[in-house]
């Protein structure tokens, strides 16, 4: 298991980006991380985790002066849930949150854990040899986390009242039409992480929104995480990830952390992995990786696009959902 460290910042005044990115916003409201290495990344001790390089301008996402897609205007950004808005990359890419400074770490711990280097070595290392070193723990995650990720179904939990519903309207709603969430409720809050991160307008209409769902077997963890989501399994059938994409941790918080943003799943790159499970992504060990890997699905979702359910708990006992789902000739299984 690599070795884990904090992030040594001080504690922020900007409520948005949460209390520990520190006090410092550029001229876009971005908060800028101080891009020093940790002590505790020498020492070891607990924290987060690390992550690659910053993008390859003119690919997923591009790299313009300013704006962001269809929502700012920028012609020079990704179409509508591609990428992100230009104005997010290019404040992540010159220093704002922990984006810059995940890439420093993960180049130091890179060269320390896997390389063997000691620290005295490392602190020695020229700018040239750190610019290496990104490179390579940058390409070795993105390898590790796409073939760990390429043969796992994306999968949706939802309580059995919202199956029903589901099963009745035969399509999947986000929470900007149902009103609720397992996890955060707040349409203003995921609006705008929506629009910097898949270059959505802000007035998107509701039925457009992304799904949010997750790898299945992602990580050792996401059992108990996912569970909270209720107890109805949706099993998606594989060509919905030709419309997915993905982020190794929940995608709000990556968000929240400037830390990345989400990529296509058939072909990820390291903004998708850079979070704070990152360090465990580059060394390929799944034992410690966040909570659970998450995809984002693009264009809709309905019944048709579900491959079987998996009924856990009391849902396995639900006899009129057990009814719907064979009404509709959707196969089911009881899990755990």
């Amino acid at each position: 298991m690599p070795k884990q460290f904090v992030i040594d910042v001080d504690e922020g005044e900007n409520e948005d980006w949460i209390k520990f990115l520190g006090p410092d916003v550029d001229s876009d409201g971005y908060p800028i991380t101080p891009l020093r290495l940790s002590e505790e990344v020498k020492k070891g001790g607990p924290g987060s985790g690390f992550f690659g390089h910053a993008g390859r301008p003119g690919e997923v996402g591009g790299s313009a002066s300013d704006g962001g897609g269809e929502g700012s205007g920028d012609a020079d950004a990704p179409p509508p849930g591609i990428g992100p808005s230009t104005t997010y990359r290019k404040n992540l890419e010159k220093g704002g949150g922990r984006y810059k400074y995940n890439l420093r770490n993960a180049a130091l711990v890179y060269a320390n854990e896997l390389k063997g280097l000691d620290w005295e070595t490392i602190d020695k290392a020229s700018d040239e040899q750190i610019a290496e070193w990104e490179k390579e723990a940058s390409e070795l995650g993105t390898k590790n986390f796409l073939e760990h990720i390429q043969d796992k179904p994306i999968a949706i939990r939802t309580p059995e009242e919202a199956a029903l519903k589901i099963l009745e309207e035969g399509r999947f709603k986000s929470q900007f039409e149902t009103r609720k969430s397992g996890g955060l409720l707040d349409t203003k809050r995921r609006a705008l992480a929506e629009e910097e991160m898949f270059n959505y307008p802000k007035d998107l209409p509701k039925e457009e929104r992304p799904i949010y769902a997750f790898v299945q077997g992602g990580t050792n963890y996401q059992g108990p995480f996912i569970d909270q989501y209720g107890d109805v399994e949706w099993v998606l059938a594989d060509s919905v990830k030709d419309r997915s994409t993905v982020t190794s941790d929940d995608s709000l918080t990556v968000n929240v952390n400037k830390s990345g943003w989400p990529t296509p799943i058939r072909e990820p790159d390291d903004p998708s992995w850079m979070g704070p499970s990152a360090g465990f992504v580059v060394a390929n060990d799944w034992s410690g990786a966040g909570l659970y890997i998450e995809a984002q699905i693009h264009g809709g979702l309905s019944t048709a696009d579900v491959e079987r359910v998996i009924l856990h708990g009391d849902a396995a006992n639900n006899q009129k959902l057990i009814a719907r789902l064979d009404e509709v000739g959707i196969a089911y299984e009881v899990g755990r």
